[in-house]
């Protein structure tokens, strides 16, 4: 393979926008050259694991923030189930306490005033 077609293909290998431009920058003192000398094979190497290492850490960040989110949802979850739970209690309780106070209400006699007679 030759210089140039490395230079592409480092191009198109993905690696973030800062590393990328590093090492097109680094291939391009290459090819002016025509000699991939051992200090730059060693700088561009150096990029490629600081990149490898950035994405990793990367990774392992989203990762993290995957499990606090699923943790925060479930506490959610929960939540929101507590006050359902406490929602329906006091529902319950509101016609409980209607039901009582209707039987309550029943047990009162209604006696109705009567009219005095007028004329008699």
């Amino acid at each position: 393979m030759d210089l140039q077609t490395l230079r592409q293909k480092l191009s198109q290998s993905g690696f973030s926008e800062e590393v990328a431009l590093k090492l097109d920058e680094i291939m391009g003192r290459v090819v002016m050259e025509g000699n991939l000398s051992d200090q730059n094979k060693t700088a561009m190497m150096e990029l490629i694991d600081l990149d490898i290492d950035a994405g990793n850490l990367e990774a392992e960040a989203m990762e993290n923030m995957a499990v606090l989110l699923d943790s925060y949802a479930s506490e959610a979850d929960g939540a929101v189930k507590a006050i359902d739970a406490e929602e329906e209690k006091i529902a319950d309780d509101a016609d409980r306490e209607a039901a009582a106070l209707e039987a309550e209400i029943a047990q009162v006699p209604v006696t109705l005033p009567t009219a005095p007679v007028v004329g008699e």
